[in-house]
């Protein structure tokens, strides 16, 4: 079953490169990063008064992009479990500041970070129940909309893959501690394998009970979806408050997300809990818990990975930016969504957003006549990223052949084009459409009420004391248009400016969209419930 069926969709979890390392993400190095990397070592050292420059941690940052191809979240979910497989039961609790997760919750966990949650709508209903594959209310992207029922039959696959992976590891282990014993090994040596032979047992019985677990959450999509909202208000929890009122630009926090669209998460994740019933009844606040808070003597050996406050972060911001982009989608449509996009990118490079990886070959620039901006290139990653998610970036180069010929033509160029170093790019526009999303429900809420205000004043009835106080609000756009060239994005497209900074909602009027190309190859089918296959 399929693992390629399901890695289409976006939702399958990256696996390990090599057998031994229980890691989701890959961790792949290329030549040229090595190289690049030992030249900037051999560049930069350490100023005069000890610290290192800014142009030194600049390089590292990028070598470090040039040499994994993971996204953050990713990155942050690997580190988690190499902490959890090298760390004493024994001391698991000594850490009262970490977040500690069982292998199942770890296994769900890399799929909302690959694809997001699904969007909440009023019909959540129809997110959650089982039997209803078709949904009762049609929404203007609902080829964007994914499931819990859907979500639990990509998790138990996934679980079994990886029960799998590590019964292969464990026999391999044992019969390569058989091979030292024949060959009249050191003691330290068959010591040394013993102590690996008994991590693995350990990681296979996690992986085992993640399987037993995966079934039961398979046949209650409810218990899925309320096990998630608090995992994700417990990983919230412990990785600190969001900063307001920071006055650093919004590019420059978050990993250029900014706060706002985590301030939105946070919201959205209270709208589930008070669907799920998981809500604190007084404060209306999610609850917060996974399943090491219940019995912490007993689940210690279950821990199979532990996320310090940075861990929790990072992972809750690439959580809150596939949800938020993904809501934009389904609530608007890709053809709505996409006539924001140019908007979009000159706003983020007025912000000063750096892409220190856009390819050569990337097509963002004006029209001959300078009227309009044309960005197909990233109208398909911003389509691609959630069809096929993080995990299946490398599938959606293949699949959309606009990357894949130009990828391969300029592969000696020096271009590098991986999850990795696209993150960024993804982050900027998400963090721009949702201000603009903010922007333009603030827009239709003062043309209606100037509506009704109106039609009042036609009638002859008095107005209410209310309608003395509306706010007038104004919308500004900037008359100059920057020319467009082969290095910028800006070209032809007023510059819009937000003054709403705490609308952060997205809580706007639905629009039609049509269903019409949006500048990507054909859209690839998504997968009902019914085509999902149990193991």
């Amino acid at each position: 079953a399929k693992k390629g069926k399901y890695q289409n969709e976006g939702l399958f979890p990256v696996l390990p490169k090599y057998g031994n390392i229980p890691a989701i993400p890959s961790k792949k190095k290329s030549a040229k990063a090595k190289s690049k990397l030992s030249a900037a070592g051999a560049k930069d050292t350490a100023t005069s008064d000890g610290k290192e420059s800014s142009a030194r941690k600049k390089r590292k940052k990028k070598t470090q992009l040039e040499s994994y191809d993971s996204a953050l979240g990713d990155v942050a979910i690997n580190r988690a479990l190499s902490l959890g497989m090298e760390m004493d039961p024994a001391l698991i609790g000594s850490d009262s500041k970490a977040l500690k997760l069982s292998s199942i919750e770890t296994l769900i966990l890399s799929v909302i970070c690959s694809q997001g949650l699904p969007a909440y709508t009023d019909n959540w209903k129809d997110l959650v129940n089982q039997d209803m594959t078709i949904h009762s209310q049609e929404l203007p992207g609902q080829e964007f909309v994914i499931n819990w029922f859907r979500m639990g039959g990509v998790v138990l696959n996934a679980a079994d893959v990886w029960a799998t992976i590590a019964l292969r590891n464990y026999e391999a282990k044992l019969l390569e501690i058989q091979a030292n014993f024949a060959n009249n090994s050191s003691e330290a040596d068959l010591a040394d394998l013993r102590t690996q032979a008994r991590q693995l047992e350990v990681d296979l019985k996690r992986k085992e009970n993640a399987k037993i677990e995966a079934i039961e959450l398979r046949n209650n999509s409810h218990q899925l979806a309320q096990r998630t909202v608090m995992m994700l208000t417990a990983l919230q929890d412990k990785m600190g408050s969001i900063d307001t009122k920071s006055k650093r630009p919004p590019n420059e926090v978050e990993n250029g997300l900014g706060t706002n669209v985590l301030r939105w998460l946070s919201q959205e994740l209270s709208n589930w809990a008070r669907a799920l019933q998981v809500a604190d009844q007084v404060s209306g606040k999610p609850h917060a818990a996974v399943g090491y808070d219940y019995d912490k003597n007993d689940d210690a050996e279950k821990v199979a990975a532990v996320f310090d406050k940075r861990g929790c972060r990072t992972v809750f911001l690439q959580v809150a930016q596939q949800t938020r982009l993904r809501s934009l989608f389904v609530r608007k449509g890709a053809s709505e969504v996409v006539q924001h996009l140019p908007h979009a990118v000159v706003l983020s490079e007025a912000a000063g957003d750096d892409w220190d990886y856009r390819p050569s070959w990337w097509v963002c620039n004006a029209d001959e006549d300078g009227s309009a901006m044309s960005v197909p290139d990233d109208a398909d990653l911003l389509n691609g990223i959630l069809d096929y998610g993080y995990s299946g970036f490398d599938e959606m180069i293949k699949m959309k052949t606009s990357f894949q010929k130009r990828c391969e033509q300029s592969e000696g160029n020096g271009d590098i084009f991986t999850r990795a170093t696209v993150q960024d790019r993804i982050n900027h526009l998400t963090r721009e459409l949702h201000e603009l999303d903010g922007a333009t429900n603030a827009q239709q809420l003062l043309s209606e009420r100037k509506a009704a205000a109106s039609a009042k004043k036609e009638s002859s009835v008095q107005s209410g004391i209310n309608s003395f106080f509306v706010a007038k609000g104004k919308t500004t756009t900037s008359p100059k248009k920057k020319s467009g060239n082969d290095n910028s994005c800006n070209g032809g497209v007023d510059i819009i400016d937000i003054h709403d900074d705490n609308d952060s909602n997205g809580n706007g009027l639905k629009r039609s969209a049509d269903s019409s190309s949006v500048n990507s190859p054909e859209k690839k089918q998504k997968m009902t419930s019914q085509e999902i296959e149990l193991t």
